[in-house]
């Protein structure tokens, strides 16, 4: 589940999920739920982001403070793809 202050919160179950990697550019600044484009929504509280890519071709960005640990905890293990995560 991503949540910010426990007002936006969303869940995205694992096998909707095409890749997520970290996502080190600077993006929008401030904090909150942010439309950042056709497709894509961010939810900001500054910092690193992690950068989730769902199979449906929309994009989330979420700030986390650890986000290099937050990529190896959901990704599924090495070898297998995420279509076989249920």
């Amino acid at each position: 589940m991503i949540a910010f202050c426990d007002i936006f919160k969303r869940t995205l179950p694992r096998d909707e999920i095409a890749t997520l990697t970290t996502d080190n550019a600077a993006g929008p600044s401030g904090y909150g739920l942010r439309y950042m484009g056709p497709g894509m929504v961010g939810y900001l509280v500054g910092g690193p982001e992690i950068k989730i890519e769902l199979k449906n071709g929309k994009t989330v960005i979420a700030s986390t403070d650890r986000p290099e640990q937050l990529v190896r905890v959901l990704a599924p293990p090495q070898g297998t793809p995420w279509s076989r995560l249920r």
